[in-house]
């Protein structure tokens, strides 16, 4: 019993002491601040950021902000300089093309600044052939982008809540992706005291997509 006892506390030092290089070297883990992502992430969560991830479509970064601040900004590639998004009749595009769009249903979502509820719809869309991920807009809501012009390296940063509209490229315009500090990859721990209904039920150490 002895020896099992030595072997799992070593292993667990084994473990503790890798994933503490790899938190050193590679990961920081970041708060998140508001509900632009949900229903990926939500005010409160701690996620888990992959440094110096290089953005891809479909991926969810964190970057410098554009107006040169220092602050930073958060938010889903949904454009590139070879893959620009638009709005076709009210809809995402990409490259002109409509996201594929899976509606699952309808919830009452509580906004955690006001305290009001509204009527929100939500599903999953595909960017691409990999990425697969959740959004959510209000009853009613159309999208609607003016046109960028785009230079190498620009990403456009788009929320899955899709009425954020003034928390991302709609409102500050395209982003270097070279100042872009990491990838969010995982959920870490949730927040406290938020509701728990579809699709807001997340757990904990949660990939995000």
């Amino acid at each position: 019993m002895k020896d099992l006892i030595k072997f799992l506390l070593g292993f667990a030092a084994v473990v503790a002491a890798v994933l503490g290089l790899i938190k050193y070297f590679y990961v920081d883990i970041v708060e998140v601040h508001d509900d632009r992502m949900a229903p990926t992430m939500i005010a409160g969560e701690r996620v888990m950021l992959w440094r110096n991830a290089s953005p891809e479509l479909g991926d969810v970064v964190i970057c410098a902000h554009p107006n040169g601040s220092g602050d930073l900004v958060m938010g889903r590639v949904v454009g590139t300089a070879d893959e620009q998004l638009s709005a076709v009749r009210g809809n995402v595009a990409v490259d002109r093309h409509l996201l594929d769009r899976n509606w699952i249903g309808t919830f009452s979502y509580v906004d955690p600044d006001t305290g009001l509820s509204s009527d929100y719809r939500y599903g999953t869309e595909t960017i691409g052939a990999d990425d697969d991920h959740a959004f959510m807009a209000r009853e009613g809501f159309v999208f609607t982008v003016r046109a960028f012009r785009y230079m190498d390296g620009d990403i456009f940063l788009l929320n899955d809540n899709r009425n954020q509209t003034t928390l991302d490229s709609r409102a500050y315009g395209l982003v270097d992706s070279a100042t872009c500090i990491g990838q969010v990859f995982m959920r870490l721990s949730t927040a406290e005291g938020r509701q728990r209904d579809e699709p807001l039920d997340h757990g904990r150490l949660d990939i995000l997509e």
